[in-house]
């Protein structure tokens, strides 16, 4: 599966391949796939493209639970509605996916505002000047 470099983006600090999938935007009656522990289905247009990609590698996702254990959620409050992404944990910070630790690496750009997600692995990244 080969991703040009018009697919290719940078979110929340980390470039990865940029795959579409955000399921939100499924609208056709197909089912998606069933996918391993870490992948999400892949979208393309408004359904399924039929595959199964990192859900680190994805431009946003639906919602934070398509972020395993593996990953954490950033999620950029922005508008009309918020973007989620499934973001790799920095080794040096452990588990700890906070604000102290993980925001700085994320929260970047006009996204800089750091606040601490409750009860999910993750942080939200405010844009104060938007």
């Amino acid at each position: 599966m080969g991703v040009s470099s018009t697919e290719v983006s940078c979110v929340a600090g980390r470039c990865v391949k940029g795959y579409e999938c955000d399921s939100s935007k499924v609208v056709c009656l197909g089912m998606p796939p069933k996918c391993s522990a870490g992948e999400v289905p892949r979208v393309k247009g408004a359904c399924w493209a039929g595959d199964c990609v990192p859900a680190g590698e994805c431009a946003s996702v639906a919602s934070c639970a398509d972020c395993d254990a593996k990953y954490a959620c950033v999620t950029n409050v922005a508008k009309p509605a918020p973007v989620r992404h499934c973001v790799d944990v920095p080794q040096i910070c452990g588990a700890d996916a906070s604000c102290g630790c993980f925001g700085p690496s994320v929260c970047v750009g006009i996204f800089n505002q750091c606040n601490d997600l409750s009860g999910v692995k993750g942080v939200t990244c405010g844009c104060p000047t938007c």
